[in-house]
């Protein structure tokens, strides 16, 4: 049973499902690319979405109780198809089902793209896709991953991977952050935006971004009016920043490649009522966001202070 493209119809995409899945491994790809196919209208429908499983019943049982029900079986899966994302649940990093590593081989040889999220990376390492290959997984699971495939080279810390035409992701909500790449790669930066903002994302993360969030880190250990200014500077830290907003604390006897001892300007103090020992640290959000060293040139006797001239420089 072969699906039948339109002339209306764009790119098809496939999503592979093994369940049981986490529920959102599998609806926030759907939701990207559903929200693209709404706003993206020009002439024609953006993509064709298509979810398959090895379920022979179609039922796609979640983790967290949600059930539903895919498109066909992947063997009955006809045709090309542009993208093929992988999503199966933890149970599936033991699976060995010949038939299915046949069909990924297979897929991988015609498709223009193939990814997996979270777990799904077992899969394809299995297959012998990752054979050679940079690639990540939900954290949890590297190390395993890892110690599996030793052809494969495990990157823990990338929310998700390109290697070639081959994607790995990292679980949950890192299939969002994979599929509005792909929304990028399709049709901009301004479109893969647009989407974003209508999913009402706080942050769209590169592949580069760590999936050890500093933010839930340092999150851990503040009060609410902490966290509001963790969301304040992770708003405002973009925008040009002047000393006579944020100044060394202490003489500096040469130049510094960190912010260690940055405070900051009295009204911001005063609007989250926080005390003045308050202190930005390279692990802490600002820097961290930034991912650029900043050099401070070394102040001389007269410009020692909250009021010194000398302006931060991004390094090049």
């Amino acid at each position: 049973m072969g699906v039948k493209m339109s002339a209306g119809m764009g790119k098809r995409i496939v999503l592979l499902v093994v369940p049981p899945v986490d529920e959102l491994d599998l609806v926030g790809p759907v939701e990207v690319f559903g929200t693209a196919n709404r706003l993206l209208r020009g002439g024609r429908t953006p993509y064709a979405i298509e979810v398959v499983t090895t379920a022979r019943d179609r039922r796609v049982d979640g983790e967290c109780g949600l059930s539903l029900l895919a498109h066909r079986h992947y063997q009955d899966v006809g045709g090309r198809a542009d993208s093929v994302l992988v999503i199966c649940g933890v149970g599936a990093r033991t699976m060995r089902d010949r038939a299915l590593f046949d069909w990924l081989r297979r897929v991988a040889t015609i498709t223009c793209r193939l990814g997996s999220v979270c777990v799904g990376a077992f899969l394809l390492a299995e297959a012998g896709i990752l054979d050679g290959r940079r690639a990540t997984a939900h954290w949890r699971y590297a190390r395993e991953l890892a110690d599996r495939y030793p052809r494969v080279t495990v990157d823990p810390r990338p929310t998700w991977v390109q290697d070639g035409k081959i994607y790995t992701s990292a679980g949950i909500s890192a299939g969002i952050d994979l599929a509005l790449a792909w929304v990028e790669e399709d049709f901009g930066a301004a479109a893969a935006l647009k989407v974003a903002r209508e999913l009402v994302l706080f942050l769209r993360r590169p592949g580069g971004q760590d999936q050890v969030s500093v933010s839930l880190e340092t999150q851990a250990s503040h009060t609410k009016t902490m966290h509001e200014l963790q969301v304040w500077t992770d708003g405002s830290w973009s925008r040009p920043t002047r000393v006579s907003r944020t100044w060394r604390t202490r003489p500096a006897s040469g130049a510094s490649t960190s912010c260690d001892g940055l405070s900051l300007e009295p009204w911001v103090r005063h609007r989250f009522n926080i005390g003045v020992t308050f202190r930005l640290r390279p692990r802490d959000l600002a820097c961290h966001r930034r991912r650029s060293a900043v050099r401070w040139s070394a102040p001389d006797e007269k410009s020692r202070g909250p009021h010194a001239s000398q302006r931060p420089r991004t390094a090049s």
